[in-house]
């Protein structure tokens, strides 16, 4: 009894195919999230982004910000409003959930 071996399978990646498929389905995608993609980037990161140099300065409408460095957030969490609010932030969470 002899033992032969069987020739290699090799599989060739239909790239061709596939890739343009893919890339077909990746320029649909992206044309249809678009609208959606502007919308978040104008309105909720925009805003976002540009909110976090002000927050270390002194601004008004007015006036011109001036640079006050870590003032707001030595103000903000030293005052007892914030404990307060996130005392009752939590409080309304966790009795919400556990009886709805």
């Amino acid at each position: 009894m002899s033992t032969r071996l069987a020739p290699a399978e090799v599989n060739t990646p239909r790239s061709n195919r596939f890739g343009a498929l893919r890339r077909s389905e990746l320029f649909w995608a992206l044309l249809f999230l678009s609208p959606w993609l502007i919308g978040f980037l104008v309105f909720t990161a925009g805003p976002m982004l540009a909110s976090l140099p002000l927050s270390f300065t002194s601004y008004d409408v007015i006036n011109t910000p001036s640079f006050i460095g870590l003032d707001n957030y030595v103000s903000l969490f030293t005052d007892d409003l914030l404990r307060k609010s996130l005392w009752n932030t939590f409080f309304y969470a966790a009795f919400y959930a556990a009886l709805h």
